[in-house]
Order: C-alpha cells, then sequence, then structure tokens
C-alpha cells in the first residue's frame, strides 16, 4: 500500500540542505528522490515556495519524510498529512504532527476505539483550510491508520522502511513495526553492524504471539 505522506502547498525550500517544508513537514530530497514530469529542473531547484505537491516517502525517527516520489498537486486533492499524534489537547480538539497544528473540532474521525485520538497514534487527517501564521490545519476527516498486523504464523511478512527505533539488533522498529533478530538471522547487500537508526531496511520474518517481526 502506498499512500502520500503530505499534500500541499510549499511554504519554503531550502536548497542548500536539500529540503522543503509543506505543513509543517521537513521533507529531505537526495539522488533517489524521484520527480514528477512536470517539476523542472527535476531536482530541489524546481520546488518552490507556493507550489502545490504530493509527497511520498518513508518517515525517519525524528519526523523528516525522505522524499521517493515528489508529485505535482490539485487543489481538488485537497489538503493531507500522515504523522504520529503528539501533544493532544483534547479541550482544544487539536495534536501536532511535527511542526503543524492539527485543529479535529469539526472532523469526521474514523477507526478511534476510544472515540479520540491519542498520543502515539499514526493518523491521516484530510482537510481544505491552512493558516499559515499559525501552522494549523482544520481537519474535515481524521483517520487512524491500521497498525502492522499483529498475527502469527508461518505466512511471510514483508516490512520495508527506516529504522524508526534502534535499541539493540534484538529490539528495533522499521516504520513502526517491531523487530527481533536471531542467530539464523541472514543478512544480504550488508552487514548486521550497519543496522542503525534511520537506515533503510527490508525485513522479511514472521510475526510473533507478541506482534514482533522475527527477521
Amino acid at each position: 500500500a502506498v499512500r502520500s505522506q503530505v499534500i500541499g502547498a510549499v511554504s519554503s525550500v531550502a536548497a542548500a540542505s536539500s529540503s522543503f517544508v509543506v505543513l509543517g513537514q521537513t521533507v529531505k530530497v537526495n539522488g533517489q528522490t524521484n520527480f514528477d514530469p512536470a517539476i523542472t529542473p527535476g531536482d530541489i531547484t524546481g520546488v518552490h515556495a507556493g507550489d502545490l505537491v504530493a509527497v511520498f516517502g518513508p518517515t525517519a525517527a525524528d519526523g523528516t519524510i525522505t522524499a521517493r516520489l515528489v508529485a505535482r498537486a490539485t487543489t481538488a486533492m485537497g489538503l493531507r498529512v500522515t504523522g504520529t499524534v503528539a501533544n493532544v489537547n483534547t479541550t482544544a480538539h487539536t495534536f501536532k504532527v511535527n511542526a503543524l497544528t492539527v485543529n479535529y473540532t469539526a472532523a469526521t474521525l474514523l477507526g478511534f476505539a476510544s472515540g479520540a485520538p491519542a498520543n502515539g497514534d499514526i493518523v491521516q487527517a484530510r482537510g481544505t483550510t491552512f493558516t499559515a501564521a499559525t501552522t494549523t490545519l482544520a481537519a474535515a476527516q481524521l483517520a487512524r491508520l491500521p497498525q502492522r498486523p499483529a498475527s502469527t504464523g508461518a505466512a511471510l511478512v514483508e516490512v520495508e522502511g527506516l529504522v524508526t527505533r534502534f535499541a539493540s539488533l534484538a529490539d528495533f522498529d522499521v516504520a513502526g513495526q517491531k523487530v527481533t533478530t536471531s542467530a539464523s538471522t541472514q543478512y544480504r547487500n550488508g552487514t548486521s553492524a550497519q543496522i542503525a537508526l534511520n537506515s533503510n531496511v527490508e525485513v522479511h520474518g514472521a510475526v510473533n504471539a507478541s506482534g514482533v517481526l522475527v527477521a
């Protein structure tokens, strides 16, 4: 499943650091970033403040998005951001996704067992109104995204993304999925020493009874 991490207008571009900001989300581009043919030149210099873009790519531990694709967007697509909820204010009906404040007062809520977002939830917020002065998105729809499968069995599970938490080879997360290794784990195109925070990996294995992917 592929979804854009953020859709909105570019608020600022830092060409020197190969990054730009959309809806309070910092987007980094590199040699592996693909650009829509409508963006010319097809690099960071083709991105300008005010451009409507859709960004696809994994999110690092610090909340920055490493763009795999930067595409042109249209106003008909609305505004969208995907990320982890922080600083929930149940009185004001707001929370933060990195530098963005999401106001969900008038939003339709989907998938929340408790009826409201909580810190740590991974959500997708959609709306049409963004206030640049306060970096606030007025959400029309707020959905809690499903977590990684917690089923057990011999079926192969594949997860690709950035290492978002690393305690040890026996305890780390890839794109939010808990992963562990064992003496029988095979390492391809690299070694175990290269597994670290924000490294890009693909993990194959089975999910155990605790919901941990055994590589």
